[in-house]
């Protein structure tokens, strides 16, 4: 399609292009191809998909505003990890440990999950979160996130569910191979899932 989309372009700009010299084999013709373009329609339907992605587009702008600003007062109600740069400990019994934050991601983990884990195990934690950092998996699925108001949204959250499942089996080998036993990561996520 590319392909006789360029040709006919380049045809229309040497005046040679017209759909009836190519009746024989298949042809995008630019100059005739667009008529739809001027029925009510058309408009119509252009308009209304058009106001679709805005919207959608607009809701993932806003959640993604909203998601930076709880990070942001998550880091000053947190207490430092000490001697873990960028690492913080909210006061939450529930055991919770994420990353979040595209322009200044953190690694956020609550007490309930830190005061649950050995030191080995929190070692493996901070591992895995810092490896969806060093593997640019936030940013990645905000770019998905945006390229998902193109799709529909169906495939978009199996699309994104299947992307979430392998980032996370990426991270938690990058915390095996930092920890050096397998054992260990299995451990800390066991600890994690069962509270």
């Amino acid at each position: 399609g590319l392909v006789l989309a360029v040709d006919s372009a380049l045809a229309l700009q040497r005046g040679t292009d017209h759909c009836l010299d190519h009746s024989h084999h298949r042809h995008i013709c630019i100059q005739h191809g667009a008529a739809w373009a001027s029925e009510t329609w058309a408009l119509a339907l252009l308009g209304a998909m058009l106001m679709w992605l805005a919207a959608r587009a607009g809701r993932i702008a806003w959640a993604h505003l909203r998601a930076q600003r709880s990070v942001n007062a998550l880091r000053r109600s947190a207490d430092p990890i000490p001697g873990e740069l960028g690492c913080y400990l909210i006061p939450l019994d529930r055991p919770v440990a994420f990353t979040a934050g595209v322009s200044e991601p953190a690694v956020i983990v609550s007490h309930g999950a830190w005061d649950r884990l050995d030191t080995s195990e929190r070692q493996a934690l901070l591992a895995h979160e810092r490896a969806h950092i060093a593997h640019g998996d936030l940013v990645l699925r905000a770019l998905l996130g945006w390229t998902a108001c193109l799709s529909a949204p169906l495939v978009a959250g199996h699309v994104l569910r299947r992307w979430e499942a392998a980032a996370e089996k990426a991270c938690d080998l990058r915390a095996a191979a930092v920890v050096g036993q397998p054992s260990v990561v299995a451990s800390a996520l066991m600890l994690m899932a069962r509270g």
